[in-house]
C-alpha cells in the first residue's frame, strides 16, 4: 500500500513537472507571439503613416493648387470649346487634339470621382455643377464638327 502511494505521488509529481513545462512553453510562445505582433503593428503603423502623408499631399494638390481639380475640369471643356469657336479647322489640321482633350478631359473627371470625399466642399460643389453642363456632348459637337468619330474611351 505504502509502495502504491510512493508511485502515485512520484507519477503526480512527474505529471506537474510535465504541466509545468507545457505552461511555461506556452507563456514563451505567447510572449514571442506578441513580440512579433508589436512588431507587425508598428510597421503596419508606419505604413499607414507615411500613406496618410502621402494621400494628404495628393489632396492638398487635387483642393488648392492653382485652382485645384475643379478649375481644371472646368477649364478643359472650356479649352476644347475655345479652339472650336476661335479656329475650328485646328482639329480637323490635327486630329489627334480633339481626343487628348477629352481624353483629358475624361481623366480629370475619374480622378475627382475617386478623390472626391477627401476634397473640399467648395470644389464638390463646383464639380458636380460642371456635370450638369454636358460635357459629351461638348466634345460630340467638336467630333462632328471637326468630321472626326467619336472615341470610345472607357470610364470607370
Amino acid at each position: 500500500m505504502v509502495s502504491a502511494l510512493i508511485t502515485a505521488l512520484a507519477l503526480m509529481t512527474l505529471l506537474c513537472l510535465l504541466l509545468g513545462w507545457a505552461c511555461y512553453r506556452l507563456f514563451t510562445d505567447r510572449e514571442e507571439s506578441m513580440k512579433q505582433e508589436e512588431s507587425r503593428r508598428k510597421e503596419w503603423m508606419d505604413e499607414k503613416k507615411e500613406m496618410d502623408r502621402y494621400l494628404s499631399g495628393v489632396l492638398r494638390v487635387l483642393n488648392s493648387n492653382v485652382g485645384g481639380i475643379s478649375k481644371r475640369i472646368s477649364e478643359s471643356a472650356e479649352i476644347a470649346e475655345a479652339i472650336q469657336s476661335q479656329t475650328p479647322d485646328l482639329f480637323k489640321q490635327c486630329d489627334g487634339l480633339a481626343y487628348w482633350l477629352h481624353a483629358n478631359d475624361q481623366f480629370l473627371v475619374s480622378l475627382y470621382a475617386v478623390a472626391a470625399e477627401g476634397i473640399d466642399r467648395e470644389h464638390r460643389r463646383r464639380v458636380h455643377e460642371m456635370k450638369k453642363t454636358g460635357r459629351e456632348e461638348i466634345f460630340g459637337r467638336i467630333y462632328e464638327e471637326a468630321g472626326l468619330p467619336a472615341p470610345s474611351i472607357r470610364t470607370q
